[in-house]
Order: C-alpha cells, then sequence, then structure tokens
C-alpha cells in the first residue's frame, strides 16, 4: 500500500468516525432539548427526520458533485456544516433553528460520512477493497462505544450547550483538518493505479478485475441488476434498523428489564465489530454476492426462530447474529464496483445510501405500528426475516454470472470494456 492510499485510509476512518460518530451521540441531546425548549421528545426526535431527508437527496446528487468539486472541498465543507449543526444547538434559541441545523448535518452525513469514504476507497482500492471498508465500521463501533458516554457526561458537567459547542468544534475540525491534510483526489489525478490494480487479471466478482465499463449512469440504471441491489439495500436497511430503533421494547417485550435490555443493544453493537470484517473478508475471497447471502440467510433464520426464544440467553442471541445483517451499508458499494466497475462511484454509491436511508426511514415506523396493532414483534420479525431472504434473492441474482454478462455484452456493444 502506498503512502497516499495508506493516509487515505486513515482520513476516511477519521471522518466516518467524527461525522457518524456525532449522529450516534445525539441520542444523549434529546431531553436536554426537549428540556431547554419546554418540547416533547417526540417534536426534538424530527432533527431526525429533517437529516434523513437531507441525507437522501444529498445522495441523490452526490456523483454529480464529484464531478463538478474536489473531494477535499466537499469534505471541508461537511466539517463546517457539522460545526454549524452543532453551534444551532448551542444557541438552541428555537426548534426550528435546530432543525435547520439538522438539514446541514444530514448533508454532513453523506459528504464526510460513509458514502465519501467508500467512494474514495473504491477509487483507490481493487484488493482487499471490502476489507478496508469494514475498517470504517469497526473504528466507528469502538469510537462510539467511548465518544456516547463522554458527551453524556459532559452534558452534566458543562451543560447541554457549552458541550455541544465543544463537541462542533473538536469534530467538525477534525474533518475539515482530515480533508486537507490526509485525503486525495481520484488516482489518475496523481498518474497513479489503485491498490492491487493487475492489468492481466480477469474481471469478475472478487478479483482484482481493472476494466471500468464506460456506460454512463443513466444507461447502467437501466440494468436488472441495478434494481436489484436497490431494492436489496432497501429491505436489508429496513429489516435491520427497524429492528434495532425498537430493540429496547423489543427486548422488554421477551420480559426483559430495562438494564437487562440496554446489555443486549451493547451486545447487538459488540457484535458488529465481528461480523463487519467477516462480510468485507468474504466479499474480498468469493464476492459480494457470495457474502451477502451468507449474511442475508444467517439474519433471516434468526429473524424467524427470534418469537421461539426467551430470557437474557435468547435475547443475547438474537442481538448477536440480527448484528450479522448490518451489511446494508456497504452492501451498494461492494456490489456495484464488481457489477459496472468504478468508473460511476460516485453516483451509484449515493443511489445505494439514498436506498439504504429509505429502508431506515421505513424500517422503525412499521416496526411500531405492527407492534401496536397486535402487542408483539412478532409479525414484524417475520416480515423482516421475509425482507432477509428477498435480499438474498436479489443479490444473489443481481451479481450472479449472467447479470455480469449482461454488462459486458451490452459494453461490447459500445467498443468493449476499458482497462
Amino acid at each position: 500500500m502506498n503512502r497516499r492510499a495508506l493516509r487515505l485510509v486513515i482520513g476516511c476512518l477519521i471522518i466516518v468516525m467524527m461525522t457518524i460518530g456525532g449522529y450516534v451521540s445525539l441520542a444523549v441531546y434529546l431531553l436536554p432539548i426537549a428540556a431547554s425548549l419546554d418540547l416533547s421528545v417526540g417534536q426534538v426526535s424530527l432533527i431526525f427526520t429533517f437529516g434523513s431527508l437531507a441525507s437522501v437527496l444529498t445522495s441523490l446528487i452526490m456523483g454529480k458533485l464529484l464531478e463538478r468539486f474536489a473531494v477535499r472541498l466537499l469534505v471541508v465543507i461537511s466539517g463546517l456544516l457539522l460545526v454549524g449543526f452543532f453551534f444551532t444547538i448551542f444557541l438552541s434559541t428555537h426548534i426550528a433553528l435546530i432543525y435547520a441545523g439538522a438539514v446541514l448535518f444530514g448533508t454532513s452525513l453523506i459528504l464526510s460520512g460513509f458514502s465519501m469514504a467508500q467512494v474514495l476507497i473504491t477509487w483507490w482500492f481493487i484488493r482487499n477493497r471490502a476489507k478496508v471498508m469494514s475498517f470504517l465500521n469497526i473504528g466507528l463501533g469502538l469510537f462510539g462505544v467511548v465518544v456516547v458516554p463522554v458527551i453524556a457526561n459532559l452534558i452534566t458537567v458543562l451543560g447541554m450547550q457549552q458541550t455541544a459547542l465543544l463537541q462542533g468544534l473538536v469534530m467538525g475540525g477534525s474533518v475539515v483538518l482530515a480533508g486537507i491534510f490526509l485525503l486525495s483526489e481520484h488516482p489518475d489525478r496523481y498518474d497513479l493505479k489503485p491498490v492491487g490494480y493487475e492489468p492481466a487479471a480477469a474481471a469478475g466478482p472478487g478479483t482484482a478485475a481493472p476494466f471500468e465499463s464506460q456506460l454512463n449512469v443513466k444507461q447502467l440504471t437501466r440494468f436488472p441488476a441495478f434494481w436489484m441491489i436497490i431494492v436489496g439495500s432497501v429491505f436489508v436497511a429496513g429489516a435491520g434498523t427497524g429492528f434495532m430503533n425498537t430493540a429496547a421494547a423489543f427486548y422488554t417485550n421477551m420480559g426483559l428489564s430495562a438494564v437487562a435490555a440496554s446489555y443486549c443493544i451493547s451486545i447487538y453493537n459488540a457484535s458488529k465489530l465481528f461480523w463487519s470484517p467477516f462480510y468485507g473478508t468474504l466479499t474480498d475471497r468469493r464476492g459480494p454476492g457470495t457474502a451477502s447471502v451468507v449474511c442475508a440467510l444467517i439474519t433471516a433464520g434468526i429473524f424467524f426462530v427470534s418469537p421461539l426464544l426467551s430470557g437474557f440467553a435468547g435475547a443475547a442471541t438474537v442481538a448477536i447474529f440480527v448484528a450479522c445483517g448490518s451489511f446494508g451499508g456497504m452492501l451498494g458499494a461492494v456490489s456495484f464496483a464488481a457489477i459496472f466497475g468504478t468508473k460511476e462511484a460516485g453516483n451509484l454509491i449515493g443511489y445505494a445510501h439514498a436506498a439504504t436511508s429509505l429502508g431506515a426511514m421505513l424500517g422503525a415506523p412499521i416496526a411500531g405500528f405492527l407492534f401496536d396493532a397486535t402487542g408483539s414483534y412478532t409479525i414484524y420479525m417475520m416480515l423482516a426475516g421475509t425482507a432477509m431472504l428477498g435480499t438474498a434473492l436479489l443479490v444473489g441474482l443481481g451479481t450472479g454470472k449472467q447479470a455480469l454478462q449482461r454488462v459486458r455484452d451490452r459494453e461490447a456493444q459500445l467498443g468493449g470494456f476499458s482497462p
């Protein structure tokens, strides 16, 4: 790995930990903001809604932004947007101001979060691409274990407003510095090749194939494989987010105390530190189709058997194996690169993250409404298991030999792949 690629990995870790870590920490601000502005928690929680909407819209135009602006500029702007969001909490004059800040934050989540980091890793890595992406989840998981209790304690000591100002300056400033000193543009800008580039390599998923489809993004979206990955991303994100956003209620519905439920949530987060590199390593060795099918089937299985489990042991088992389904954020990035190459990585990864954001927005309310109607999560768990089976089928077909051959055949009509 050359020095520029190594610096880029470090920079990607920093921007993801700071940006997504900031999002993870928002939960501890809900009650203080509600108390400060005399609002309900439900009113304050609309922060997530405004942020999610901004993320979806930014995801859809991310490719266009990367075509017109330098990566470093976009990341620096994103860091400033992150500072701006926390500054609205510091001011805390009206909830509408914080909602406006959430729009800034939602934009930042794409421009310096997983989406941007995955595009950069896709550009710079062929060998071990998925494994390097999995490092982002590991770093974020470890960072989240530390940052949430630290922020909670700082709010107690310094107060909500001062903590928000400090957090914004530290996290946003770190993103700005990483953008300036650690990140790089496309390897072509420096007359370099991605790590693992082998001109003679055979094309296919899981290999070090250097070919690039010359089809534009509009043409790529006409392939069934594109929509299979998009719908699969919606399914896996909806199933997993719907469970996690209602996990505390699910565990208490199993008979656990609030404290025991919190332990299970911690077990879930710890388990992701194993499953993320498992998915990345399996993707690099066997291709994204095999890795996604294996993980989707494992997750579907635990969703289906969960109504038969009880007690803390049963709840912990659910937490451990549901975490296997946390690959949704990587699904589009690794699958589209294997099918179409990296030429349109910015657009395709942006669309994939828009799909996962849509799934995340749908999952929690579906789980909540089904619980309200039935008094249990059994129907939702069956629905989530079915969604994971759908993901396995769609991704298996979308990354299979026939799907790849369709792309090659269409490319051949236009002059062939460009090495």
